[in-house]
């Protein structure tokens, strides 16, 4: 009887472990850890590379995607729309008229952080406040960011 409540115990402590594991953490660490990575990526292997690992499981998080511009606005990678690459975004607005793509930019410039602006929900086809985590890629003249929606 010992060993049947040992061996309960035992799957009951692993399966709570991974119910842990798949419970989503905080969407800003998740976030930042995933810019970090992307950095590092980008940073070891170019653009090209990126631009293809980016769209990959192993850099996203459930809704969670990279993306990465230089700083004329060119898109060099992006996690959730790849035919976005090469294309110059530099006079992307939001919903709202800004300018992302040069909010980011200057952002970066500035050493990176968060960044909070209107954008258009692809599956709830509303607008919601998001917020992105913007890093400068070292040793390069580009940015890379991620960024949730805050419900």
């Amino acid at each position: 009887m010992a060993k049947r409540i040992l061996a309960f115990l035992s799957v009951m402590v692993v399966m709570s472990m991974f119910v842990a594991g798949m419970a989503s953490a905080d969407p800003r660490e998740d976030s930042l850890a995933l810019v970090k990575k992307g950095a590092e990526y980008l940073k070891n292997n170019g653009p090209e590379k990126a631009a293809e690992a980016f769209t990959k499981d192993e850099f996203k998080k459930g809704d969670l995607y990279l993306f990465a511009y230089d700083y004329t606005g060119t898109c060099l990678a992006q996690g959730a729309s790849p035919q976005l690459v090469g294309k110059n975004l530099w006079n992307l607005k939001t919903p709202t008229g800004t300018y992302l793509i040069q909010d980011i930019i200057e952002l970066s410039k500035k050493g990176g952080g968060w960044l909070e602006y209107q954008w258009m929900h692809d599956y709830k086809k509303k607008l919601m406040t998001k917020e992105s985590y913007i890093m400068p890629v070292e040793g390069m003249d580009a940015l890379i960011g991620c960024g949730f929606f805050k419900e």
